[in-house]
């Protein structure tokens, strides 16, 4: 009980101090979440640019020619990862 005492007399007796406090307390906050939720969409719009601007890696091996060791590939050709 005494600390609370102490703690309502200190609010009391500097009520600008703590107002700007509480006000700057505030502030950071708001700033905080306004720059996490900036580099969420910033994030999200990278990927979705990055996404539309290279096609799907599927697409890309479907129209190439056959990879070595895969069922379409000659049984003549070899990789050149094995001895």
């Amino acid at each position: 009980m005494l600390l609370l005492r102490i703690a309502t007399t200190h609010i009391r007796s500097r009520m600008r101090q703590t107002v700007v406090s509480i006000f700057g307390v505030a502030l950071g906050v708001g700033f905080s979440i306004a720059m996490a939720s900036l580099m969420e969409g910033s994030q999200r719009d990278f990927t979705a640019t990055l996404i539309d601007a290279i096609p799907p890696m599927s697409k890309f091996w479907m129209n190439s020619a056959p990879r070595p060791n895969s069922p379409r590939a000659s049984s003549t050709t070899r990789s050149p990862f094995t001895a």
